[in-house]
């Protein structure tokens, strides 16, 4: 079985798992909205309920259910303001939400949906941020801030009410913020935090270092000292909850021995990475370029060939300089070794080698790697790919996508009016909202889908396998989250829009990264006249308005 095929078996065990928590879900989703109905729901019932759909909302699409997604979003945008509502609007709305998912959970046709299809981009799904602060001012603006950012925040009142949420964390936790002065986190809780997988952060008026030490003592994550810089806060709570699924290190084995190189690939996979071999040195550059491995385990004898050699010729190449190669040999001579590193080797393994020190070199040069090839391929203030590697990556994906016969789908976007936005509030606020928009495309785009900053408030992405209705529905869909952003200024709260523009491989004979740019700019300049805050597909030679929120 391929690595493409497990992960699709895997998505297809989480799809199975997951609608067969559905039918529970919308039952207790509906035993509220009943409650609510009469008039006999608390607060924290009615946030569990507007928490419950918007649950639904985001995730039913991941798995081929868009319909029921929608639904729930419409509902969740209803009930919201549903309090002013009369009595047989809110019946109607209260039999709505008793009836969610029945066309869908009624028929088994879903079970058997093909997962991971061209016409379904799925975004990533944050866990909850659990506040335990004062209700003040600063409180809420850190709830608007965190919120703004896209975590689902839900405020908890006193370390009861953490006991409580922890015996049916639902929706399950990720975060727990809490006030230092105002709650004292027993050891007990901290306990159960710590088994439940929730990360801890205190926030404290005393700077010092007894208040971080008990702090620690209680198995805090991080900790802040007020007055608050949420800036930082947010973007340590986004490195906490964000994506921790770390895509498995690339492991190209290059050696004639075929048990050698057997054991070496198993000793990889069972450590969690990635491991292909092959044996032929004359096929080396092919798979380089095909698999794009993150380390190179290279034998330095095998007929025909130096594995030396090969090492210093893979150097003569810009795009290989940077590439962690790992001579494999019987070599002990330490004089030899030193010489055969000096040809652009970076270790030595001598053989016979313990799987235990081959798992260990290797994923210590290959995290490395990772580490400086993230260093210059992102944008220091989005985090995303620069402007140098989003447009690598578009080439890559031009020949991927010819050599696999796929389609794939890019937008470029643009915040609208950014110009009046850093004049009226400052680039330091400008920047609050670059990152904004940042958030959203690395939590609401699929793991798959490339990501960067083009310039300035522009940014651009890459969509694989995905065509281009599609990629309108998703482009829409962030552009509706980022219009319902508040960010605030002086007291003041203000919202942006974006416009953008897709293309689509169907839409040419020949794919060059530079034509898609190009016509993605041209759909995007077309949204711009179109008066903004919606999304163009480009088409031929004319781009044709996707009218917003049709999508």
């Amino acid at each position: 079985m391929t690595a493409k095929d497990r992960a699709i078996e895997t998505l297809k065990l989480q799809r199975q798992r997951y609608l067969e928590r559905l039918p529970s879900t919308v039952a207790y989703l509906g035993e509220l909205a009943l409650a609510w109905g009469r008039g006999h729901l608390d607060s924290e019932r009615f946030d569990a309920l507007k928490q419950g759909l918007h649950r639904i909302a985001g995730s039913a699409g991941i798995f081929g259910l868009e319909e029921l997604g929608l639904e729930a979003s419409r509902l969740e945008q209803a009930i919201r303001g549903g309090q002013l509502l009369d009595g047989a609007n809110r019946h109607a709305l209260v039999q709505d939400v008793l009836t969610l998912g029945e066309r869908w959970l009624s028929s088994t046709e879903h079970l058997a949906a093909p997962v991971g299809t061209l016409d379904t981009p799925s975004q990533s799904i944050m866990p909850t941020i659990w506040l335990l602060t004062g209700a003040g001012a600063s409180e809420q603006n850190l709830l608007r801030s965190l919120r703004q950012y896209g975590f689902t925040v839900k405020p908890l009142d006193g370390l009861q009410a953490a006991e409580v949420a922890l015996v049916f964390p639902e929706p399950a936790p990720g975060v727990l913020i809490l006030d230092a002065e105002r709650v004292t986190l027993t050891e007990a809780l901290s306990q159960k935090l710590s088994l439940a997988g929730v990360a801890v952060v205190f926030i404290s008026l005393q700077d010092d270092f007894e208040s971080r030490l008990e702090a620690a003592r209680l198995g805090a994550t991080a900790f802040f000292v007020r007055p608050l810089n949420v800036m930082q806060l947010v973007e340590k709570v986004d490195s906490l909850v964000g994506d921790q699924t770390e895509t498995p290190y690339r492991i190209l084995i290059v050696d004639d021995d075929e048990m050698l190189s057997l054991s070496y690939q198993q000793a990889l996979l069972s450590a969690g990475m990635r491991a292909e071999i092959e044996p032929d040195p004359a096929n080396l550059l092919r798979r380089l370029e095909d698999f794009r491995p993150d380390l190179l385990l290279l034998d330095i004898h095998m007929p025909g060939y130096s594995g030396i050699e090969l090492a210093a010729a893979l150097r003569y190449y810009d795009e290989w300089t940077g590439l962690p190669i790992i001579y494999l040999s019987a070599e002990a001579n330490r004089e030899r070794q030193l010489r055969a590193l000096d040809r652009g080797g970076d270790d030595f393994i001598t053989k016979p080698i313990s799987e235990q020190y081959l798992v260990s070199v290797v994923r210590v040069r290959a995290e490395r790697m990772r580490r400086l090839a993230s260093l210059r391929a992102c944008d220091g203030l989005t985090g995303l790919l620069n402007h140098v590697h989003i447009k690598e990556a578009l080439a890559a994906e031009c020949l991927r996508a010819k050599r696999e016969e796929t389609c794939f789908s890019v937008f470029m976007l643009d915040i609208d009016h950014f110009k009046q936005v850093n004049d009226t509030y400052g680039h330091a606020r400008g920047d609050t909202v670059i990152r904004a928009l940042a958030h959203l495309l690395k939590t609401r785009l699929r793991g798959t889908d490339r990501v960067g900053r083009y310039g300035g408030e522009e940014f651009f992405a890459i969509l694989p396998s995905c065509r281009k209705e599609a990629a309108e529905r998703q482009c829409n869909w962030l552009r509706e989250a980022f219009a319902a952003l508040e960010f605030e200024h002086d007291g003041e709260t203000f919202a942006c829009t974006l416009s953008a523009g897709i293309t689509c491989s169907e839409d040419f004979e020949q794919l060059q990264a530079d034509q898609f740019i190009e016509c993605a700019d041209q759909a995007l300049y077309a949204a711009k006249d179109a008066g903004r805050n919606c999304v163009v597909g480009w088409h031929g030679s004319l781009p044709s308005r996707s009218e917003a929120g049709s999508a």
